[in-house]
């Protein structure tokens, strides 16, 4: 179900640890990762969705007021679909699934860990190939947390 779509321009600084997301200076996520999708996504403005960004982070908690509902802290990974074009990225937000992304809670924390999202970033790569594959298949959110969550066991012990 399509509620409305926004489409969103980040330019990514030289440093790329901060970026401009309309004219608001924003960190830049701790770890990222793009990966191609196997079935490109096309969207009504004729741009074409065609990478997944996967970013890990810290998140602190607190009610989620875009949502409406409280977010524990934690490490999350972050799944995005993207256009890229050199430093710049197209996305969509308030769209379906398969458009604007979704994240999955792995670990809860209350401060940042720069070796547990480490640990979170080694047990994902392997399955960033599979992550493009699997995305816009049916219940693809749900097997993606699913490998997410099971790569991931060790860091929440």
């Amino acid at each position: 179900m399509l509620i409305s779509r926004k489409s969103s321009t980040f330019a990514l600084s030289k440093d790329k640890k901060t970026t401009l997301f309309n004219n608001l200076k924003v960190t830049i996520m701790n770890t990222e990762f793009f990966v191609k999708l196997q079935n490109p996504i096309m969207r009504t403005d004729a741009t074409t969705l065609d990478e997944l960004r996967v970013s890990i982070d810290q998140c602190k908690g607190g009610y989620n007021y875009a949502y409406g509902f409280y977010e524990d802290s934690g490490i999350k990974v972050f799944f995005t679909p993207i256009h890229r074009e050199g430093n710049t990225y197209t996305t969509t937000f308030l769209s379906s699934l398969k458009e604007s992304g979704f994240k999955v809670q792995v670990a809860n924390t209350k401060r940042k860990s720069q070796k547990k999202i480490d640990k979170v970033a080694d047990a994902i790569k392997p399955l960033l190939e599979d992550f493009g594959k699997i995305w816009g298949q049916p219940d693809f959110d749900h097997t993606i947390a699913t490998m997410v969550m099971n790569a991931t066991e060790d860091v929440r012990k």
